[in-house]
């Protein structure tokens, strides 16, 4: 009989664990984004140019230097700061002059970036410039999205192809 009761027990305790996580799955409505917005998010990697071309070194630069290190060409390692910026009708949501990692300064620039909206149309307009040397922009990227409520639209990049919106 106490044997019966334990399990019955046990078995109502369980039931209603169960019946408790289904509930608390489905029940409190829970958004990160509210109601009428969308959220852009600007999200992507990109190594900018060399800072310097790599030279030729001349007979005597390499008759100086030990024979297993006598490669002709001396390349720096240091990249160009990006310059990222994105604008939504008109108004810059974000602008950063983005700095290489790495000890030599030859990593990776790293953008990440959320902006939420209000849901409806937008002009959005991208601009990056991964070379020091130029004035102009390398590349730009302007488009008309149509958001809509609790939408999340993904800024990617892609030295190939230029910016991609998904």
């Amino acid at each position: 009989m106490a044997r019966s009761l334990r399990i019955l027990g046990q078995s109502m305790a369980y039931a209603l664990f169960a019946a408790l996580l289904g509930y608390l799955s489905v029940a409190p409505a829970y958004s990160p984004i509210a109601a009428n917005n969308a959220v852009v998010t600007l999200s992507f990697a990109h190594s900018g140019k060399r800072v310097a071309e790599c030279r030729t070194r001349s007979a005597e630069e390499l008759a100086a230097l030990p024979p297993n290190m006598r490669n002709p060409l001396e390349c720096s390692r240091e990249r160009s700061p990006v310059t990222v910026r994105f604008a939504v009708d008109g108004e810059v949501r974000y602008e950063r002059v983005l700095q290489p990692t790495g000890f030599s300064s030859d990593g990776t620039s790293y953008v990440y970036a959320k902006t939420p909206l209000p849901a409806g149309r937008h002009t959005v307009s991208l601009y990056l410039d991964d070379d020091s040397h130029h004035t102009g922009g390398v590349y730009e990227h302007n488009a008309v999205v149509e958001l809509r409520p609790q939408q999340i639209l993904v800024i990617d990049f892609n030295p190939d192809t230029g910016f991609i919106l998904r």
